[in-house]
C-alpha cells in the first residue's frame, strides 16, 4: 500500500501509474421492506428480470496528471 500511495504522491517523470479495478457480477438478491413511492408507482422490475436487449458495459481509465477521463462503452 505504501509504495501504491508512493506513486500517486510521485509519479514517474517519464512514464504513467496505471490502476486496474474489477467489479465482478453482482448477485443481485431481492429484500423485504417498504418504499417510500405509492405502491405501484412505477411498476418495478426484479432487480434479476431478463435483459432481452443485451447489457451495456463500460470501460474507463482516469488520468491523474490531466483529470481526463477516457472510456468506452460496449452492448454486449
Amino acid at each position: 500500500m505504501r509504495r501504491i500511495l508512493d506513486l500517486y504522491g510521485h509519479p514517474p517523470a517519464d512514464g504513467r501509474v496505471i490502476c486496474v479495478d474489477e467489479l465482478g457480477p453482482l448477485k443481485l438478491q431481492s429484500r423485504p421492506g417498504r418504499g417510500w413511492r405509492p405502491k405501484g408507482q412505477p411498476t418495478r422490475l426484479r432487480a434479476t428480470y431478463t435483459r432481452d436487449q443485451g447489457v451495456r458495459h463500460m470501460m474507463a481509465a482516469l488520468d491523474l496528471s490531466s483529470g481526463k477521463l477516457h472510456y468506452r462503452d460496449y452492448l454486449a
